[in-house]
């Protein structure tokens, strides 16, 4: 894939939909300079879903507490917290996390955690 020196997707709006469930229906949002999807802090609602996201210069997806400007491009990653009763882009979701993991005949399983689920 080819990509740019700056985001991969910059979303601005709220309700819209990057890729999806369905065959065939994700994206691959690779090699840009910085995030491959920024969802801007006045836009909310946005499902990112089914995409292959790899070897942006940033995050995968970057939840912007703030809108983004020229001199101010991003926030950069966001901190989980308790409750996540955050404004800002997508509501600042928390990031999943791997509450445990097993290894069984070389594979490797977890249970990923979100607080709250939404």
């Amino acid at each position: 894939p080819v990509g740019n020196a700056d985001l991969g997707v910059w979303v601005d709006t709220s309700s819209g939909r990057i890729g999806g469930t369905a065959a065939g229906a994700g994206n691959a949002i690779s090699s840009n300079g910085r995030a491959g999807v920024l969802v801007n802090g006045t836009a909310g609602d946005t499902a990112i879903l089914g995409n292959a996201l790899e070897a942006n210069g940033g995050l995968g997806i970057d939840l912007n507490a703030t809108s983004i400007t020229a001199s101010a491009p991003s926030d950069g990653a966001t901190a989980n917290d308790p409750g996540d009763a955050d404004t800002g882009g997508n509501g600042l979701l928390n990031t999943p996390e791997l509450g445990a993991m097993t290894e069984t005949g070389g594979s490797a399983s977890g249970c990923p955690s979100v607080q709250p689920l939404r």
